[in-house]
């Protein structure tokens, strides 16, 4: 009983740790793919006209690191006035955003991601493979929805904005549950898991 036991726990970390590798690889090449070839992301985001005035302005007005409401109390806000909703990086801040570290930190956040995204799959072992891909797609655009479309009601997040992330999350999360489906096969999983 004891061996049988321990044989299971290992069969199941065993899956959790490959869904959570394959997974995160799949997501972190899907990233790359979106944000550098696709041209979606881009096409939602809009460039000041004089970034140094506008930079000028942020620095004079906010001296530390953080969010920031323009303006602060919305109740204040006057007809005709420009709000917004804004991260504020002092400069020397920067020199701790170099694009290595934030490649490492989203590669880890993906993998961590999958590893509880294995552990949720383990359990529902008994999927098909096209039930699968739909488990993990469902979770990706949950993800997308949850965080983003807050963003959207009360802080005035563009539209098309916040429908191609979570686009983005939703095909990402399903691209990598077709490898997951595909690679890591679970314990106990029918016949029909993997595609021939």
């Amino acid at each position: 009983m004891m061996n049988f036991l321990l044989k299971d726990r290992t069969h199941m970390l065993s899956y959790i740790l490959k869904v959570g590798l394959i997974g995160g690889a799949s997501l972190f090449i899907w990233s790359i793919i979106s944000w550098t070839v696709l041209p979606w992301h881009n096409a939602t985001s809009h460039q000041f006209i004089n970034e140094m005035q506008v930079s000028q302005v942020l620095k004079d007005n906010a001296h530390q690191k953080g969010i920031y409401f323009l303006p602060y109390d919305f109740e204040a806000n006057s007809d005709g006035a420009t709000s917004a909703f804004i991260s504020i990086i002092p400069s020397t801040s920067l020199s701790d955003m170099s694009m290595t570290k934030m490649m490492g930190v989203s590669f880890i956040t993906q993998i961590f991601l999958m590893l509880i995204t294995g552990a949720l799959l383990y359990r529902v072992a008994r999927l098909n493979y096209y039930s699968h891909i739909g488990y993990v797609g469902v979770i990706g655009f949950l993800i997308g929805f949850g965080s983003h479309v807050p963003y959207w009601n009360f802080f005035g997040f563009d539209i098309n904005y916040t429908i191609i992330t979570i686009l983005d999350y939703t095909i990402g999360w399903t691209i990598a549950g077709a490898i997951i489906g595909k690679l890591a096969h679970a314990p106990g999983a029918p016949d029909g898991h993997h595609p021939s």
